[in-house]
């Protein structure tokens, strides 16, 4: 199996970045739209116990460089590039959203770290800011590379470690979303290890026992997940989200020529790959309500084919309307600008 690499883009991860942000609509279909909040279906739940940690890994994974730079100016000017692509649109579109849509302030807006569901930028905003300062400092100090990895790896670990036994719920965290950059820096760490380890890593994919291993975990992970009390811990999610981002991935390497820009399906993942951070921003507008009623209808029925193919297609039609309005945005420089951090 070959996957095939255009500009230095490898196909197939686009694809699965277009697949993690159809299940990130998806959740929020079954969170927004069917007000799924506290209980969830057996499917809503399955796709939200990976879905963040696989958006986290892969930007990790797409992240990391073995080389380079890493001086104060170059830190500074992609730490600019940053903020101009991924803080000023979700301020700007995310307090439009609590304005607009939830009838809320500034103060909803800023003193809940979830943030009215635009936090995922700001963490991965304070993700990539973190990894520029611990390359500057392991270049200042002259560190070998797999120490570097190995310190990333490390202080993501003690975020998760600090803040899973003292959650980090303090108003200074809560602004900067922090207590939920402490929970997933981890995964976006080790997707920068697995980028610098990849053939080690592709290698224990294609080994068939070891899959085998991996599917079989993942099971029993979910069986104590649901069956068990102890599962509702953070820690056992996040564990059980770590073994499917592994199964996801696999799958997605395994049939890379599925996904690329040769088969319609390929296609149309990837185009949606490229877009994520402007359907992010723009699918809370769009969201459905008032599907109580057929929230309620999965909640007890637990029809999990009917609900894939309801959901689906709500995600697939909540994200083909993002793209034709972040076109339609595109159109004018500016709202390119500052709606979606484009370069004029």
């Amino acid at each position: 199996m070959e996957a095939k690499v255009t500009k230095e883009r490898i196909q197939y991860i686009d694809a699965l970045r277009g697949f993690t942000m159809l299940l990130v609509v998806f959740a929020h279909v079954e969170t927004y739209s069917f007000q799924h909040m506290e209980n969830t279906t057996f499917l809503g739940e399955l796709f939200k116990i990976f879905r963040m940690p696989l958006f986290f890994f892969i930007s990790g994974f797409i992240t990391y460089r073995p080389e380079g730079e890493w001086t104060f100016k170059n830190c500074g000017i992609m730490a600019a590039k940053k903020l101009r692509i991924q803080l000023l649109p979700t301020l700007i579109l995310g307090l439009l959203y609590t304005y607009v849509c939830l009838n809320q302030d500034y103060v909803y807006f800023f003193t809940l770290p979830f943030k009215a569901g635009y936090w995922f930028t700001i963490s991965l905003l304070e993700m990539f800011l973190m990894y520029y300062l611990i390359r500057l400092i392991c270049e200042k100090i002259r560190m070998l590379r797999n120490y570097k990895l190995l310190l990333i790896l490390l202080t993501a670990i003690a975020l998760y470690t600090v803040n899973t036994i003292t959650p980090l719920t303090q108003p200074a965290y809560n602004i900067a979303s922090f207590s939920l950059t402490a929970r997933y820096f981890v995964f976006f760490a080790l997707g920068m290890i697995v980028s610098n380890y990849k053939e080690t890593f592709f290698k224990l994919l294609d080994n068939g026992k070891v899959m085998l291993a991996v599917l079989t975990l993942f099971v029993a992970l979910l069986i104590v997940y649901k069956k068990v009390e102890l599962a509702s811990t953070i820690l056992v999610a996040d564990i059980t989200g770590l073994v499917g981002l592994v199964i996801t991935f696999a799958f997605f390497r395994k049939y890379a020529t599925s996904f690329d820009s040769s088969t319609r399906l390929g296609k149309s993942l990837q185009y949606i790959g490229k877009r994520t951070l402007d359907i992010y921003l723009l699918h809370y507008f769009l969201l459905p309500q008032n599907l109580t009623t057929l929230g309620k209808f999965f909640l007890e029925g637990q029809n999990i084919v009917l609900e894939f193919v309801v959901v689906i297609f709500l995600s697939i039609l909540i994200v083909g309307v993002c793209l034709l309005l972040s076109n339609t945005l595109r159109l004018s420089s500016t709202a390119a600008k500052y709606l979606f951090g484009v370069r004029c």
